[in-house]
């Protein structure tokens, strides 16, 4: 039986969380390494790494719907709600339903309470 690795878990925990809200959105490999917990990225010391294995990770799992054009921030890929929970479900057996954070980083302020977006 396939079992996923910790990161790959987390990468398509925080894309499904980035899109749930919004439908379709445009991502890179570079942001959704930045929403991640630095501990899962042992093996990769270099922040160029870690976006490269993040973008390993979303061509591993087709999790794009389309690879677009490089900018001035590097590779980015365009991302809709039903591919993504379609390839949660199969690969992970994840329940896209409920929220799971704890692969990703919040902020709270001194009251514990979250700040503007959770990260």
């Amino acid at each position: 039986e396939f079992q996923a690795s910790e990161l790959e878990i987390a990468v398509i925990e925080n894309v499904h969380e980035e899109v749930k809200p919004v439908g379709e959105i445009i991502l890179s490999p570079k942001h959704i390494a930045e929403n991640l917990d630095s501990n899962l990225f042992e093996d990769f010391p270099s922040f160029k790494q870690k976006s490269a294995e993040v973008g390993k990770i979303i061509n591993k799992f087709n999790l794009q719907t389309k690879k677009l054009p490089r900018d001035r921030s590097g590779e980015r890929y365009l991302f809709h709600l039903e591919k993504v929970v379609k390839v949660a479900n199969s690969y992970l057996g994840l329940d896209t339903e409920q929220e799971d954070t704890s692969h990703t980083q919040r902020y709270t302020d001194e009251n514990n309470e979250p700040t503007q977006g959770s990260f």
